[in-house]
């Protein structure tokens, strides 16, 4: 009786002649009856719960091979996964900077054997705080401070590769870099939070190839491993990323977003405004220079 009180839904479910019999020679057949009848149900119940579990968590085949689905940003943003709007607004503070060629993180990582293998000359060039590059940097990048305290050796054709969190400090050091150093070679990179996307999706492809076995000499893990993201106090590979604000965690998932606390968020944000504003007074002062006071050549 506890068995049919559990699995039962409605009276319906079990006829009423399994509770009462009417002659004692067919109580026991009765209840075997009702044994198997509840075994089944309970077999029944057991397969569907499983089913629908299964269905909820699951409900097609493209949410088992994109996990985080479309969510919608801001109160009248429109719904977009966390790659399409980190390479959005990548490519929005890019153009902010239309006399610097911008670089995309999956064009970098293609071209990144045929730099090392070429001998190509190039710096990467990280432009955060020190507190964001303590928590991890591109494998290979130094400092903007230690990169112009090297400056010296630095020839003016060196490819200069800048990028922060998302690619608008980077955009600002860039053009500074240039017009202050004669730097005839550098490009933005759209920032740490794009370049773990497109990590995530090359590494992606390299374990399809190997399984397929379709990978040839030509790929780039048969010769040279992409730069990580590493924390650069150990040199190991690391899956956490500063993105200084809240509004960018916009990561692979893969990867674990660290944040700036608030104070401290309104602090650097500020840093950045003043940051701007002198960028933005040295560029107006190099323009009027460069009109009023023209080289003579």
């Amino acid at each position: 009786l506890r068995q049919r009180s559990f699995h039962s839904t409605s009276e319906e479910d079990t006829p009423s002649d399994v509770l009462v019999s009417s002659s004692s020679s067919h109580h026991h057949n009765n209840n075997n009856d009702y044994d198997d009848n509840n075994n089944n149900k309970m077999k029944g119940t057991i397969q569907l719960n499983l089913v629908d579990h299964r269905h909820t968590k699951h409900d097609t085949a493209e949410d088992v091979e994109q996990p985080r689905k479309r969510r919608q940003f801001g109160c009248c943003g429109k719904l977009e996964t966390d790659e399409e709007r980190c390479y959005r607004m990548a490519s929005g503070y890019q153009s902010k900077f239309k006399d610097i060629p911008a670089l995309q993180c999956t064009e970098f990582l293609m071209n990144w054997n045929n730099h090392a293998n070429n001998g190509d000359d190039f710096i990467l060039v990280d432009c955060r705080f020190e507190p964001e590059r303590q928590v991890s940097i591109i494998s290979g990048a130094m400092s903007l401070q230690d990169f112009e305290n090297s400056i010296s050796t630095v020839s003016p054709d060196t490819h200069v590769i800048t990028y922060c969190t998302i690619g608008y400090r980077s955009g600002m050091e860039a053009r500074r870099l240039k017009h202050t150093y004669g730097l005839n070679h550098v490009s933005n990179l759209e920032g740490i939070v794009a370049y773990s996307h497109a990590l995530q999706r090359m590494e992606e492809e390299q374990q399809q190839q190997q399984q397929q076995g379709t990978s040839n000499h030509n790929t780039t893990t048969s010769t040279t491993v992409a730069p990580q993201i590493i924390n650069p106090s150990t040199g190991k590979e690391t899956k956490d990323i500063h993105i200084f604000g809240q509004q960018w965690d916009c990561v692979e998932e893969q990867y674990h977003p660290r944040a700036f606390p608030f104070f401290q968020f309104v602090w650097h944000t500020l840093q950045v405004g003043c940051i701007l504003c002198i960028r933005t007074g040295q560029r107006a002062s190099h323009t009027m220079k460069s009109c009023c006071f023209p080289q003579q050549h």
